[in-house]
């Protein structure tokens, strides 16, 4: 056996969905077992957290983990063994003890499992890595050569588990931002450092055209003018030095073909590291697009709550959320512009801000970095 190509065919699975299973597999045929089982398992309870086999059926492996972890005789052995050694188990089909078990007779009898072979391995968190592998008795009993084999692989075969976790780890925090910026009722789009389109949302999608879009991973604006602007104003923001939720916030007022204008509100800013996983940095660009076509529902009350307003402040900053001028804002309540404009200044005060476009981009990005993944 060349154990360096098959060294690298196993690691040349890792970025596969099914990775593991395809690990099982080739480490199953590579030492002549019937099947393979690599388990995740509690280092104190030995309850199953997850696993991959190749070989078992899947109601066996539901039984396994609801019923026969805590009978299984093999496990207390794996656990008491030095780790990161491969042995043959001393529970065989051959000794009667261990054919008088309930594990052997409701869980290896049925599948024709008769000799075994495996190692652990501790991972962090209370976690236990364990690969056994099973033969049927045509097919004798596991050799030292086989042992060898599976010593060999161990290592390498924690590694690929660390890595493909992690792997998907982050699909899944990609997967659960996505959906969170999907439910806001604001346009967002992410870019990176390097003004790098890493997220759209739904909303944002719904108000691209022939003029406003993203092509090759940046966004495009026409005309050309426009676009210098932008990039100015993505620049100016990273220049600020950004602190967690707020920044130097820039607009850009954008004309659709039909004479109808929305806002492009450009601010950078940073997140809490635990918020995302890398490769997310932790500086990013946000383009809040505020378009009058689209509906901005925010609850008053969490906004009062969030940064601490009054009922008729947290009313004034949905408004200018939802791209309302103070002169609209005023006629629409039917108080004078001065106590509009009082409100908004006692606004400032208290989030920090000192124009309307960066409050408003205060508010949301705030609203998005709050949203729970």
């Amino acid at each position: 056996m060349d154990l360096e190509r098959e060294l690298d065919a196993l690691y040349a699975l890792v970025h596969s969905h099914d990775c593991m299973h395809e690990v099982a597999k080739r480490l199953t045929l590579m030492i002549n077992a019937a099947s393979c089982g690599i388990g995740l398992q509690d280092s104190r309870s030995y309850d199953v957290i997850g696993g991959w086999t190749y070989g078992i059926a899947n109601s066996f492996l539901l039984s396994y983990r609801d019923k026969y972890c805590h009978c299984d005789p093999t496990v207390v052995e794996h656990f008491e063994l030095p780790p990161d050694r491969a042995y043959a188990s001393e529970f065989t089909g051959d000794d009667p003890k261990f054919q008088a078990t309930e594990f052997y007779q409701g869980w290896c009898v049925p599948q024709q499992m008769h000799y075994f072979a495996g190692t652990y391995t501790q991972l962090s968190h209370h976690r236990t890595l364990r690969m056994t592998f099973q033969r049927r008795s045509e097919q004798g009993d596991f050799g030292a050569a086989d042992l060898a084999v599976i010593d060999q692989f161990t290592p390498h075969v924690r590694r690929i588990t660390e890595i493909n976790s992690s792997f998907s780890e982050l699909a899944l925090s990609q997967a659960s931002l996505q959906h969170t910026l999907n439910r806001m009722p604001h346009g967002l789009i992410l870019l990176d450092s390097r003004f790098q389109v890493m997220s759209v949302n739904m909303a944002a999608r719904a108000a691209f055209d022939d003029n406003f879009q993203v092509q090759d991973e940046r966004l495009k604006i026409s005309p050309s003018d426009k676009q210098t602007a932008l990039v100015k104003l993505l620049e100016e923001a990273l220049v600020n030095n950004p602190v967690e939720g707020k920044s130097s916030t820039g607009t850009l007022h954008l004309e659709r073909a039909g004479g109808q204008t929305f806002t492009l509100l450009v601010s950078a800013f940073k997140l809490d590291t635990g918020i995302l996983i890398s490769p997310y940095p932790e500086t990013m660009v946000a383009v809040l697009v505020q378009d009058p076509n689209q509906t901005v529902d925010l609850d008053d009350a969490e906004i009062a709550r969030q940064f601490k307003l009054s009922n008729k402040e947290s009313i004034l900053v949905r408004h200018l959320c939802q791209g309302r001028t103070l002169e609209e804002i005023h006629k629409l309540l039917k108080v004078s512009i001065h106590t509009v404009r009082d409100h908004l200044k006692s606004v400032f005060r208290k989030t920090g801000t000192t124009r309307q476009a960066e409050l408003v981009a205060h508010v949301l990005l705030s609203t998005m970095i709050r949203t729970p993944l």
